[in-house]
Order: structure tokens, then C-alpha cells, then sequence
């Protein structure tokens, strides 16, 4: 036990969402700080973050495994949600549930700007670390949560054009500058519907090579974040664009290969989507040095106590751990710089 069990403990009963849909950033942002060193900060955070959140309804009736599809997307459905969830993580392996579930909802990773997936991809790491019944219960919330703000978005699958993630985003259909999106994230998502263009951009890359793929994929959408935030750039979405397939990453290792090539293609869809709706074309130079260390980004994440200032910074610090890139803490900087 560690001090995200004692995390669990404070947040336990807090309801998925607060203040009319925004997305429970407690479990993830707690998992962050422990994973980030700073194990001191995450009971004082925790316990601050717990006095906005509403409480989490009661447990419904379960959803029905066999008609699982006809309860997707939708958020009142969250208590036989987590009914269906508690019950498949409560004993017992827990990776089989992982794999069937992840391969079943991969196709909504979008939903609530892909906040299900992040939440699943905190709660995987830290049941990897230990395996306790919290972190079962977190991991039931976060496939729940996923489960009841499933998003799809157009498709139209051909043969993998095999691009990697930065050539890529040269073919992803822009929604035209004048048609201003408005509402949260996954209602400005809805306007891809409208780009004839986008239903094949999933077809654009080959997911097939996690190792690759998953760097690959977060280095090019940190340089994405820099460019839409060189002025009035949208800084809350960009974000989601690095930890959604950074939360993934995190995912990859506990599934089989056709379920990882199946989710991080949904992702690699998910960033595009961001990108047509929020993003602008990144530049040569974005990606200026950062002379800040990793242990002066942690402090700054810390001290700014903002939940996606933390779990951004620990995302690319860990993405920059595994394949090296200046966009990444130029990223972090940024983002804690508008965060802060």
C-alpha cells in the first residue's frame, strides 16, 4: 500500500463528473503526482481536490453483457455501468477483463475528450504496481466512465497508407477557421461529421508497432500542443491530445497485440480529430529547448496544483524518458506557463 491507496480511500464515493460534466481528474492526477516522486503531495492535493466533486450514485443494475452495446455513450447509464464493472473486477484476474473491454470500447476513446481511457490508463499502472481491491474499484470507475461518455467518430477503414503520425497529419482535413467550435470538447469533436475527408483518416497509419508507434504518436501531438499555443491556442484540448495516447502507452502492455493496434489506431483517430477541430500546422522552431530540468517541472506541476498541469507534465516527462525529444518539455513548460 502507498500513499494513492490513501488517495483512494479520500476519494471514494466521489461522483465521475462535477459542475455540469466536467471530468473527475482525481484518481488520474494523484496516480501522476506518486509516478512524478512526489508521493509528499498527494494526500495534501487529494484532499483539496475532493471538496469540488459531488458524490458518485449508487451502484445500478448491471448492463447487460450481451446487449453491452445499446447502454454506450450513454452518461445516465453510469451506475449499471459501474454495476456491470465492479463485478468483473472484483476477483480474479484482472488483465483478460482489461483486454475483452478495452478491444469493445476502443472505438469511443473520444468520449468525454478521451477522460475514460486517461482514467483506465492511471488505474492499469498503479494495479501493475500492486494489485488491491481500490485499485480494482478505480479500475471499474475509469471503464465505467468510458463506458457511459463513449464517442464515436466517423470511419471509413481502407488499406493503412502506413504513415507515421507526423507525416500524417499533412492529410487530416482542417474544419474551416471561420466555424468556431463551442460547448466542451467532445461537442466540438462532433464537427469531423462534417469534413467529407475525415472518416478515412483513420486508415492513415499502421498501429501495428506499439513500441514505435505509441512515441511516435505523443511527439508529434506535443509539437501540435506548441503550435496552437504560440498565442490564443486551445490549451485544455491540446492537452488532451498528448495524454490520451500517453494514457494508452500505459495500457499497451497489459493487452494483446490485435486489442493495442485496435485501441492506439482509435487514439492516433482521437488526436486527428483534435487537431481538425482545435489544432493549427506545426512549425519548424516550435519546439524551442527547454532549459528547465525535470525536477523543476515536477515542482512547478506541484505548486500550481492543476490537474492537467500534473498529469500533462507527468505524460511527457515519461514519454520523454522513453524516446527523448525537445518538443516534450518545451510542451510541459508551455503548458505550465498558461497552466499556472
Amino acid at each position: 500500500m502507498d500513499r494513492f491507496d490513501d488517495a483512494l480511500v479520500i476519494l471514494d464515493g466521489a461522483g465521475p463528473d462535477y459542475a455540469g460534466g466536467l471530468a473527475n481528474h482525481g484518481p488520474m492526477a494523484a496516480e501522476a503526482l506518486f509516478a512524478l516522486d512526489r508521493a509528499d503531495a498527494v494526500v495534501p492535493w487529494t484532499e483539496r481536490y475532493r471538496r469540488k466533486l459531488g458524490d458518485e450514485p449508487a451502484p445500478g443494475t448491471p448492463v447487460d453483457r450481451a446487449a453491452f452495446r445499446e447502454a454506450l455513450g450513454q452518461m445516465r447509464r453510469y451506475p449499471d455501468w459501474l454495476a456491470l464493472f465492479l463485478g468483473e473486477f472484483r476477483e480474479g484476474p484482472w488483465k483478460p477483463a482489461v483486454d475483452r473491454w478495452v478491444y469493445e470500447l476502443a472505438p469511443g476513446f473520444a468520449g468525454a475528450a478521451a477522460h475514460g481511457v486517461i482514467r483506465v490508463g492511471h488505474a492499469v499502472r498503479s494495479l501493475a504496481r500492486l494489485d488491491a481491491p481500490g485499485r480494482r474499484k478505480e479500475l471499474a470507475r475509469g471503464f465505467a466512465y468510458w463506458a457511459a461518455t463513449h464517442q464515436t467518430l466517423p470511419v471509413k477503414e481502407t488499406r493503412p497508407a502506413h504513415l507515421t503520425p507526423d507525416q500524417a497529419l499533412a492529410h487530416v482535413p482542417k474544419v474551416p477557421p471561420d466555424v468556431r467550435p463551442s460547448g466542451s470538447i467532445a461537442q466540438g469533436l462532433k464537427l469531423v461529421a462534417t469534413l467529407p475527408e475525415f472518416p478515412a483518416v483513420i486508415s492513415l497509419v499502421d498501429s501495428g508497432a506499439p513500441e514505435s508507434f505509441v512515441p511516435a504518436l505523443g511527439e508529434t501531438f506535443a509539437r501540435v500542443f506548441l503550435a496552437g499555443t504560440r498565442t490564443s491556442g486551445r490549451t485544455i484540448a491540446l492537452i488532451h491530445a498528448v495524454t490520451g495516447p500517453a494514457a494508452a502507452g500505459l495500457i499497451v502492455p497489459h493487452v494483446s497485440g490485435r486489442t493495442a493496434a485496435r485501441l492506439l489506431a482509435c487514439a492516433w483517430q482521437t488526436c486527428a480529430a483534435i487537431y481538425a477541430v482545435f489544432g493549427r500546422p506545426p512549425e519548424a522552431g516550435d519546439a524551442e529547448p527547454s532549459r528547465a530540468s525535470r525536477e523543476e517541472l515536477i515542482g512547478a506541476a506541484v505548486k500550481s496544483g492543476d490537474e492537467h498541469a500534473i498529469k500533462f507534465t507527468e505524460a511527457c516527462l515519461r514519454l520523454d524518458a522513453a524516446k527523448p525529444s525537445p518538443a516534450y518539455r518545451a510542451a510541459a513548460t508551455r503548458a505550465l506557463e498558461l497552466l499556472s
